[in-house]
């Protein structure tokens, strides 16, 4: 299988087909861990160990359904129109935007593995990706976010710091705060347009696309699908039970 570079910005990323060993190190990676399993594809057709924990979300997810869109040997019968959730902005890719006296980043790899390992229902993931972005002075007691190559542990605490004050904010501050917040989202949407449920991220679609869970899962093939279900039918889950789930 041959991949196109892909050009994010000044970078260009050269995919590299799975090999058979890469996908059994996917496979055994519980499948409810999807930010994980996707940190191990990426390091897998990247040839990078490093790379993947470091980009955005929004590159993770846009290299995987360029990955999928792809590749012809699949599993999936109707294969799903990946470009319908793949944006085709002209606007530059931003890793930071600005609104007033607030400042939002993009989530990261490690953002988003630590939000996998902390957050069990859709409030929590809101909660916990607007206290891992947002910066605002306007924010009673909000902590500074930490620095970007902070260990985990730091990572972790100032999460669950941050994510108290927002959390115990009055409704009407929290849905100011939260506008600012979405606004700076959607100017950073470059890529693809990314959101939540309980199970953690979903890619926005057009109007008559419906929210979608994008899985490494989807990139196994032959054996290496019929290993990935043996994984599961040893009690690992496989999806949510979202129709959506690829």
């Amino acid at each position: 299988m041959k991949i196109k570079p892909i050009h994010v910005g000044d970078t260009k990323y050269q995919l590299h087909e799975l090999t058979f060993h890469d996908t059994v190190k996917i496979s055994r990676i519980p499948e409810q861990h999807n930010e994980q399993r996707i940190t191990a594809f990426l390091c897998a057709v990247l040839r990078n160990d490093t790379l993947p924990l470091q980009m955005t979300v929004q590159e993770r997810y846009y290299l995987l359904m360029h990955y999928l869109d792809t590749q012809t040997d699949t599993v999936i019968s109707n294969k799903r129109p990946y470009k319908n959730y793949m944006l085709a902005s002209q606007q530059p890719f931003e890793t930071q935007a600005e609104f007033g006296n607030a400042t939002c980043r993009q989530l990261t790899g490690r953002d988003a593995e630590t939000l996998e390992s902390l957050c069990t229902e859709i409030g929590d993931w809101f909660v916990g990706a607007m206290a891992l972005q947002l910066n605002s002075p306007d924010v009673p007691n909000l902590p500074p976010l930490p620095a970007a190559d902070c260990t985990d542990d730091v990572l972790i605490e100032s999460l669950k710091a941050r994510a108290e004050v927002l959390k115990t904010l009055p409704q009407s501050q929290f849905n100011l705060f939260y506008g600012v917040y979405a606004h700076m989202q959607d100017e950073m949407a470059t890529l693809c347009r990314l959101s939540f449920d309980d199970d953690g991220f979903t890619v926005l679609g057009g109007t008559d696309d419906a929210p979608a869970r994008f899985r490494p899962a989807a990139a196994l093939t032959g054996l290496a699908y019929q290993l990935d279900r043996y994984s599961a039918a040893k009690g690992w889950p496989i999806g949510g039970g979202h129709a959506d789930d690829v």
